[in-house]
């Protein structure tokens, strides 16, 4: 039941559902929702799932390549007790050259979880 009213206030905030038990490629799906609406944000988690991945996904940077539009890179500092907005990146198609830059921002914060922090 909570996850009903979850989904409801989200959607209603204006969010767009993802359907996770369909076998489809959400880089794609992310293109398209950019292609098709004058104005959205895309908020994703650095790992890309809801549950801890030692290394980033990719997905989040090609979206934005392929839609053509910047990254804005949000944090929490939970070390500074801090929230906000850092830089943005716009992709350049050098994806290790860009996540380096990511990384070197998210480097300077301290997550809830430190040990699991940027590498």
């Amino acid at each position: 039941m909570q996850n009903r009213w979850l989904g409801w206030l989200v959607t209603a905030l204006g969010a767009l559902p993802v359907n996770r038990s369909r076998n489809n490629s959400l880089v794609d799906g992310m293109v398209e929702l950019f292609n098709t609406h004058d104005e959205l944000v895309i908020l994703i988690t650095p790992e890309g799932t809801r549950a801890y991945q030692p290394k980033w996904r990719k997905g989040f940077y090609y979206a934005a390549e392929g839609a053509h539009v910047p990254i804005l890179l949000g944090f929490l500092d939970y070390k500074n007790k801090e929230a906000g907005v850092g830089p943005v990146i716009w992709p350049t198609g050098n994806y290790e050259k860009d996540l380096e830059e990511i990384k070197s921002f998210y480097r300077t914060k301290t997550g809830r979880f430190p040990e699991k922090g940027v590498r």
